[in-house]
């Protein structure tokens, strides 16, 4: 039946149609077992739903996308970059209640995001409100992270990225290129500096 919608759904050139007919079968083929293909639907979803604009769709799209990748143990990077976006996405909407059920249905999610701190405030938050049994020794560790310094992710392969408390430095707020030099220079020297 999905496949039929995905068909008429392409057959009227309607991307929003063709998004949830990709995300229904997504989910019908993870039910299956096949998440090779769950994934390849959820990513097709993902990319429809971006195109139009559909935002709540596109989160829904995601979180499933991140459920479908979590067992898979090669893509690591597209699982952190998945669940990097959908904090993004959902405060571009301003709500999340329509994801609190489907939180509740992936605790090992919710519990991989929080244990890596990507956007751990958020799917804490998610998880208490969810009921997902993730809170506990968890929560006490972030909240201990917390209380100290934030953590500081640098990527200086290709293009260099820096994110704080799980939120992306954006190169806009750089004060001038010789900045972020200067944080490359005293993160990879290995001994100490003089200040001149």
């Amino acid at each position: 039946l999905a496949r039929q919608a995905l068909a008429s759904a392409k057959e009227r050139e309607s991307p929003y149609e063709q998004g949830l007919a990709h995300l229904t079968l997504g989910r019908v083929v993870r039910l299956s077992g096949d998440l090779e293909q769950a994934i390849l639907e959820f990513s097709s979803a993902c990319e429809l739903f971006e195109r139009v604009n559909a935002s709540k769709e596109l989160a829904e799209s995601l979180l499933a996308l991140a459920a479908a990748l979590l067992p898979v143990r090669y893509n690591r990077l597209l699982l952190k970059r998945t669940l990097g976006r959908l904090p993004e996405v959902v405060e571009s909407i301003g709500y999340d209640s329509f994801l609190v059920k489907p939180a509740g249905e992936a605790p090992d999610v919710l519990r991989h995001a929080i244990a890596r701190r990507i956007h751990a405030d958020y799917y804490l938050d998610l998880a208490r409100r969810s009921s997902a049994p993730v809170v506990g020794p968890m929560e006490e560790e972030i909240r201990e992270s917390r209380s100290g310094f934030p953590v500081v992710e640098v990527t200086a392969l290709g293009t260099l990225e820096v994110s704080i408390d799980g939120r992306k430095i954006e190169s806009s707020e750089w004060e001038s290129e010789k900045s972020r030099e200067l944080l490359l220079l005293l993160l990879f020297r290995g001994r100490p500096l003089q200040r001149d």
